[in-house]
């Protein structure tokens, strides 16, 4: 986790840098200026409520699965910020690094590991469910305009659904049948084995069952409360539209009002979908250049530099500036904690 934790500024300045070549090399950079003076920033400040209300959102969910789990209140301000320690880290460490900073906060609170395991795990998939519902919708309302103005990014979407969506889908199910993952990811691991491709004790081979054992005992946690789940399922809904909708907001803020909210934030979910899966510290690059591709569909030309750097600044940069000010409040708390002992 340390190791991780030391590369966080260097992913920063990537991100950082990518925006700023962006800018640079963008040609309606010479126009900025009289854009922003068009700009109507009550819309602006909106976006940035917007912003406010999905943290707080994602806060009550968390709060709420933390009940379910341990029959306990840790208070909205530390709920809010193992939160917000979880959004600056899965921000800016791709493949889960917001969880794993999030379990090694708990462990500060006693929660234990596995503890905390199930309960961000139930949290991700509920979640995943609500998105999987916008998914379907944002399919068959814009799939065919997407597709035929934009295809290389309506298939790029096609790919982050099976990534995002379809391949945990099937992990929850394999995994739901008591061993059976367990048995595959064994019985895969003896045949390369066999093979002389891998070693049976070997560390990734170790890491592999591990994370297969935890996520097991996940999934039973989560069937084992399914039925609990509809508050946050309803939230977690109302949270994707509150998100997804910021560059609507910033439409209107630009003095546009020919598409309504649905059309843009659906598209922003197709953003989303088509991006997932880049490797990139916040999928930086391709978020820019996707939302360029995508949203030129409702932004004119002019406007599109702007409109981009406001929703990229407040949907991205806004989190990290916030998840990052709670990680270093969490520090020090902790300190003056251990102190006191």
């Amino acid at each position: 986790m340390e190791k991780k934790r030391n590369f966080t500024p260097l992913y920063l300045l990537i991100n950082i840098g990518i925006l700023a070549a962006i800018i640079l090399l963008n040609p309606e950079l010479k126009n900025i200026d009289e854009v922003l003076l068009l700009i109507d920033y009550r819309w602006v400040i909106m976006s940035i409520g917007f912003m406010v209300v999905f943290w707080f959102l994602d806060t009550i969910i968390i709060s709420y699965i933390i009940g379910i789990a341990l029959d306990r209140d840790m208070g909205f301000l530390n709920t809010f910020t193992i939160n917000m320690i979880g959004r600056y880290y899965s921000s800016l460490i791709p493949l889960g690094g917001g969880q794993a900073a999030q379990i090694v906060y708990l462990s500060k609170w006693g929660i234990s590991p596995g503890t905390s395991s199930s309960m961000l795990m139930m949290k991700y998939w509920v979640h995943q469910a609500a998105l999987a519902i916008y998914a379907i919708f944002t399919f068959l309302l814009k799939g065919s305009m997407i597709k035929e103005y934009r295809s290389y990014m309506f298939w790029a979407a096609v790919v982050g659904v099976f990534i995002n969506i379809v391949g945990p889908f099937i992990l929850y199910l394999l995994s739901s049948k008591e061993g059976l993952l367990n048995r595959i990811v064994t019985g895969t691991i003896d045949f390369l084995k066999g093979k002389g491709i891998v070693k049976r004790e070997g560390k990734f081979s170790g890491k592999l069952i591990k994370f297969v054992d935890d996520y097991s005992q996940a999934v039973t946690f989560i069937n084992d409360n399914i039925r609990k789940l509809r508050l946050p399922l309803i939230l977690s809904f109302i949270q994707i539209a509150v998100f997804y909708s910021v560059p609507y907001l910033i439409y209107r803020g630009c003095g546009l009002s020919e598409f309504g909210i649905i059309d843009i934030m659906l598209t922003n979910v197709f953003l989303h979908f088509a991006v997932c899966f880049v490797p990139t510290p916040g999928a930086a690059g391709a978020s820019e250049g996707g939302f360029f591709s995508l949203f030129s569909l409702f932004f004119p030309k002019d406007r599109m530099l702007v409109a981009m750097l406001f929703w990229r600044l407040i949907s991205f940069y806004l989190t990290i500036l916030v998840g990052g000010t709670m990680v270093f409040v969490e520090r020090f708390r902790i300190k003056k904690r251990e102190n006191l002992v």
